[in-house]
């Protein structure tokens, strides 16, 4: 018997990674010979490191329709940032992610998000959970990738933002032992260490368990402001039989920070930016914003058959933020003439003081989520057609406390020469406690999918979703709301797709009311005996083509969209419809609309050589609000990011790895305070160069160097109103970092 290469048909796959699994080493099945006695090899499985595609490259499969598909078949536009990236590039948290991706715009501190200019959710391995990740920053280390999906989608989740979510998928055990560790130094000054060590496989490779620990001290340039945060993940898979996975995972993060809380900086009154040094801030050295996050997670997997699969998921999440903190004030004293707040500073006499408070504010959040889902296809008219059905509860609770100073604490503050230490801090009384935890907010949804394969190339996905929703209260604001989503997707060739998707999608109204028709004019009465608006209704219209390029090594996407939203709340305009409380009754005629265009790269272009570049225009407006807020503010037509990066593999420079990157934004505006709009905050584009420098000092060991913002570019990132809520970007920060790997 003998092997000749050049006669032999080798059938080989090779595999870069294998999702949580691989040994290192080589798998084969044992070679037959042929009947001349020529050896065929079969199936060759080459698992690299073991590491799942997002921990190595920059294009990951997507869990945004739960199946795991691939990015090039899923009808809508998504942008995906896999911890690859996160590394290479040094990203410090979930905002500056978002921040840097098209079309987004998180807020600096908070976290609250817009896509395409509308509000938009988040999700934890592919299940909605609202607002509810890391409030004001979340730390990545945990992630092997955040998915950003752009607009709505009925099979992801049918009532929430119209901006779309964005998904955090957790890591998983891998079947080797394995550890990557982090150490890391800055400045302004930065301290780092993240230890992400996977266990041997236990019992005979039945038991996997992963830990992913990471702390961080990191000053601000706006001195006194900082931040320390630490965030601990764990997650255990056991295979209970060959076809049942349980998966438990827990999550704790914590962050103490010293900053403002939505101040800012003031604006002239006429609107216009004033060119502070962008290290101001009004920040006194004792307040202190802190945050809390647990989450825990179970997941029973099963599978029926090779066409039926089952899984069974819980969640259980919560959120608390005690803040103290300095805060600007309508005070009550003799400092009460010192007021810029919604009014700005004279150009012509321009007093920069004002009066200040202790305040402090906590919320208290928690969701208890409930899902099952399950995947499988059928075979009708001659073609196999795949399914997806699943169900979903989410309990949710929300308590929150205040507390202010006594008027006698009151101080000032000079935003032209800021004092951060004016007085110690005040005590402080709380005026609106937490009270009893209450009954949950019950949001209950059924979906159904359908991949229809109507020919060999063209398919046609419809999604349908049911969603019911039950206030604390027990009044229903959903009652079998439907919202669809129908695409057709158009295979042309095997790296080539065209799509076109229709979505609709609603956000419940529970606090919106009109005046009763049968009410007498010039009468009062309470807001919640007017009649409950109708829920504002979006959709979305997008068409697109997807491709792998370069070898299949990178995925390109272009899309054209439209989002429209009916039903917005706005004020009646009667001035006679006034609530015993002081608010306005409204009425549900607002409409706004958002359009535009996006183009994405990501991916190996050439061996070795790396590209993650994205463009979005979009052009958001009012078409029916009289409303001083919407869809337009914070959202810049033209933003876009570059990155590149290239590691050499032979020669002179073998090791050495350099990227560089390009942050862009087009002009963008704030709220406006007058239908006029004659004061509304605006603010210039901006561009930031970012670059990376880095060599392998070892087998397992690369050193780094990354500058964000290399040329110290001065610019404002966010911008709100004329009293406050403007902020600079960071200047330059540099940061040096010691990855290992063994």
């Amino acid at each position: 018997m003998s092997i000749s290469l050049n006669r032999t048909m080798l059938r080989f796959t090779l595999t870069g990674i294998a999702l949580a699994g691989g040994s290192g080493g080589v798998l084969a099945q044992a070679a037959d010979p042929d009947s001349d006695g020529t050896v065929v090899l079969e199936t060759v499985v080459i698992q690299a490191n073991g590491l799942p595609a997002a921990e190595t490259g920059y294009v990951a499969p997507t869990s945004i329709n739960r199946t795991g598909a691939e990015p090039i078949d899923t009808p809508q536009t998504i942008t995906a940032v896999t911890a690859a990236q996160i590394t290479e590039q040094d990203i410090g948290s979930d905002l500056d992610l978002l921040n840097a991706a098209p079309g987004v715009d998180a807020s600096i501190r908070e976290g609250f998000l817009t896509i395409r200019g509308f509000w938009a959710d988040r999700a934890i391995n592919g299940i909605p959970v609202g607002n509810f990740v890391g409030r004001n920053s979340a730390d990545l280390s945990p992630f092997e990738q955040v998915e950003v999906l752009k607009g709505p989608a009925a099979l992801f989740t049918g009532s929430g933002g119209f901006g779309g979510v964005v998904n955090y998928s957790f890591k998983r055990p891998l079947d080797r032992e394995h550890l990557h560790t982090t150490l890391g130094f800055g400045d302004p000054s930065s301290k780092r260490l993240t230890v992400d060590y996977n266990a041997a496989p236990m019992l005979d490779g039945r038991l996997r368990a992963r830990i992913v620990g990471s702390y961080e001290n990191r000053d601000s340039n706006r001195y006194p402001e900082g931040y320390e945060r630490s965030s601990l993940f764990g997650t255990l898979e056991y295979d209970i039989t060959d076809r049942t996975l349980l998966r438990l995972g827990a999550w704790r993060q914590r962050n103490d920070e010293t900053r403002d809380f939505r101040e800012g900086l003031p604006t002239w009154s006429d609107g216009g930016l004033i060119d502070f040094d962008p290290d101001t801030t009004a920040t006194q050295d004792w307040s202190r914003f802190h945050f809390r996050s647990d989450w825990v997670t179970a997941d029973l997997e099963h599978r029926f058959n090779d066409r039926w699969s089952g899984k069974l998921t819980y969640m259980n999440g919560e959120t608390f933020h005690p803040s103290t903190r300095s805060v600007p004030f309508e005070c009550s004293g003799p400092l009460a003439v010192h007021d810029y707040t919604g009014l700005g500073i004279d150009r012509d006499d321009p007093d920069g003081r004002q009066c200040h408070t202790l305040s402090t504010w906590n919320d208290w959040n928690q969701y208890e989520i409930f899902d099952a889902t399950l995947n499988g296809s059928v075979d009708a008219l001659g073609r196999n057609h795949a399914l997806v059905f699943g169900v979903t509860q989410q309990r949710n609770w929300f308590r929150r406390q205040f507390g202010i100073a006594d008027a006698s604490d009151e101080f000032l503050v000079d935003i032209f020469d800021p004092d951060h230490h004016v007085i110690d801090r005040p005590d402080y009384a709380i005026y609106s406690d937490f009270g009893p935890k209450g009954p949950a907010w019950n949001d209950y949804q059924a979906f159904a999918r359908i991949d229809l394969q109507a020919t060999d190339r063209l398919s046609f996905p419809i999604t349908a979703r049911w969603t019911w929703i039950r206030t604390g209260e027990g009044d229903w604001t959903a009652k079998g709301e439907f919202t669809p989503t129908v695409a057709a997707v158009y295979e042309a060739s095997e790296n080539l797709t065209y799509y076109a998707q229709y979505a609709q999608m609603f956000s419940a109204n529970s606090s919106d009311y009109a005046w009763r028709p049968e009410w007498a004019e010039g009468s009062s009465h309470a807001l919640e005996d007017g009649i409950l608006l109708p829920n504002v209704t979006g959709t979305q219209k997008e068409i697109g083509v997807k491709a792998r390029l370069f070898g299949g090594g990178a995925l390109a996407t272009a899309s054209l969209f439209e989002i429209r939203e009916a039903n917005r709340a706005r004020w009646d305009g009667d001035p006679d419809h006034v609530a015993l409380d002081g608010s306005t009754f409204s009425t549900a005629t607002g409409e706004t609309r958002s359009r535009g265009l996006e183009l994405s790269l990501t991916g190996e272009v050439r061996p070795s050589w790396n590209v993650a570049l994205g463009y979005a225009y979009i052009d958001a407006k009012y078409t029916s609000d009289d409303s001083v807020q919407g869809a337009e503010v914070g959202t810049p037509r033209h933003s876009g990011n570059i990155w590149t990066s290239y590691k050499f593999q032979s020669g002179r420079f073998e090791g050495l790895a350099l990227g560089v990157g390009v942050q862009f934004s087009g002009p963008f505006k704030g709220y406006a305070t007058d239908e006029d709009d004659t004061n509304r905050v605006k603010a210039p584009g901006y561009a930031i160069v970012n670059a990376r420098v880095a060599y392998d000092i070892g087998d397992n060991t690369t050193a780094s160097l990354n500058v964000d913002n290399l040329f110290g570019k001065a610019y404002y990132a966010e911008v709100d109103y004329v009293g406050g809520g403007n902020y600079y970007g960071e200047t330059r920060r540099v940061s040096f970092n010691l990855n290992s790997r063994f």
